[in-house]
């Protein structure tokens, strides 16, 4: 059973992907958001079996080369809240 507080962290990231200025998903929010949180988690429970540190880096650097395969420029450059 989910409860409110599994589902939280899930959605600050999507909270911060909507305020990104000058970027436009390519994929729902909700989409990205989760995908970014499985990974997130995957790394962080993976890392305890090797502490391979250059490892998630490599990985970490991967990813988000993949995740900017969602994003492009939305020609709003201005800077968000904050």
């Amino acid at each position: 059973m989910h409860t409110l507080r599994q589902a939280e962290p899930a959605q600050r990231p999507r909270v911060d992907a909507e305020r990104l200025p000058g970027t436009k998903w390519r994929l729902p929010v909700p989409v990205v958001s989760r995908m970014f949180v499985t990974f997130i988690d995957g790394l962080v429970l993976g890392w305890p079996a090797d502490h391979g540190d250059e490892q998630v880096l490599d990985v970490l650097d991967g990813f988000v080369d993949q995740l900017a395969v969602f994003a492009e420029p939305s020609g709003n450059s201005a800077a968000g809240p904050g």
